[in-house]
């Protein structure tokens, strides 16, 4: 119920005149339920072990690598086994597993190896990481797969109201919580991206991937208690909802490691800077007609040539009545290069 396992089972098959009798010897792996980057030792129990083993540290990458073993630890006792089948334990010590993700563990039985140069409570220097070959990949059907979990994190953000292209920062912190160890020595340091999210004009919708857009990343290598980012005024050009998450890495497709609450949900009106006149009232005739002057303002942080004022004519639904227009056609458009105004 509350372990993962897996079983690799020998048998053998006693045959006789009168009966047929079989009898396994079994190697189970046995995993906690929840574990966390950083947390503390790792401890994987073993049963049936019936001589010198260790325990293979495997990572699940979403890379173009698919796994990547991160080393070994003995599995304490099984050089003195003589035959006992019971319950022992390999111990990963605190900062090997530095990250969340995907890991895997396999038993790996020693035939020749003599372990009496080892000490048994430390894991095998063998830290670096190295690419298992694609001819070994069908050998990892026996592995025991364990979802790490990420430190805790906490992302929050002020102001939480806002207009578009504010004219006030707006500034992001996420913040790491103590962990309990650092990384060790030859391991990679992890990485994480920030991102800012369009979700458009319903909270709604930064929980459905189908509607969100990612607007701004910045990478945070490690995990520092506090990083403080502020956030570009042009990052906020629409009004709607914009959502803070951090992910694992920058090609991430997965769930985020965090996602701020309804409190870390910015909401965007439409700044009050935009102003819009058009003098012309008539431009018939057209003959020698020198176009439509526009005069306009906007917020100082606009884009530089992101703007555009569009023209429209409305249509009448049908042209043999009085009734007003009630549709729009759209004629033509102009962009607008920041510092113009007209």
């Amino acid at each position: 119920g509350t372990m993962s396992t897996a079983l690799l089972c020998w048998a053998a098959i006693l045959l006789t005149t009168v009966t047929e009798t079989k009898m396994c010897l079994c190697e189970e792996i046995i995993l906690p339920k929840y574990y966390t980057a950083l947390a503390g030792d790792l401890e994987v129990k073993v049963t049936g072990v019936t001589s010198s083993s260790r325990v293979q540290l495997i990572e699940y990458d979403p890379g173009d690598v698919p796994y990547r073993v991160l080393g070994s630890a003995i599995v304490l006792g099984s050089s003195n086994t003589n035959g006992s089948t019971g319950t022992l334990k390999s111990i990963f010590p605190c900062g090997i597993i530095n990250k969340g993700g995907k890991f895997g563990f396999r038993l790996i039985t020693e035939v020749t190896h003599n372990l009496s140069t080892y000490d048994d409570n430390l894991v095998t220097r063998d830290y670096t990481t190295t690419e298992v070959q694609e001819e070994s990949l069908r050998e990892l059907e026996d592995v025991v797969t364990l979802d790490v979990r990420w430190p805790e994190v906490t992302i929050t953000v002020e102001p939480r109201l806002i207009h578009t292209y504010p004219e006030y920062p707006v500034t992001a912190k996420v913040f790491f919580h103590p962990t309990h160890c650092r990384f060790a020595i030859g391991t990679f340091v992890p990485e994480t991206w920030f991102d800012v999210v369009y979700c458009g004009h319903s909270p709604v919708n930064c929980t459905n991937s189908t509607h969100k857009q990612v607007i701004y990343s910045e990478q945070i290598v490690g995990y520092p208690p506090l990083t403080e980012i502020n956030l570009k005024c042009d990052s906020f050009g629409l009004a709607g909802h914009y959502l803070l998450e951090l992910r694992g890495t920058i090609h991430s497709t997965g769930p985020a490691i965090a996602v701020a609450g309804p409190e870390g949900i910015i909401k965007a009106v439409w700044s009050d800077k935009f102003v819009f006149n058009v003098h012309a009232r008539s431009i018939f005739p057209c003959d020698g007609h020198s176009g439509i002057n526009v005069l306009f303002q906007y917020p100082g942080c606009i884009l530089e040539s992101g703007d555009r004022v569009r023209v429209f004519g409305r249509l009448r639904a049908d042209v043999s009545t009085l009734v007003p227009p009630t549709s729009l056609h759209y004629v033509s458009e102009q962009k607008v290069s920041r510092g113009h105004h007209a």
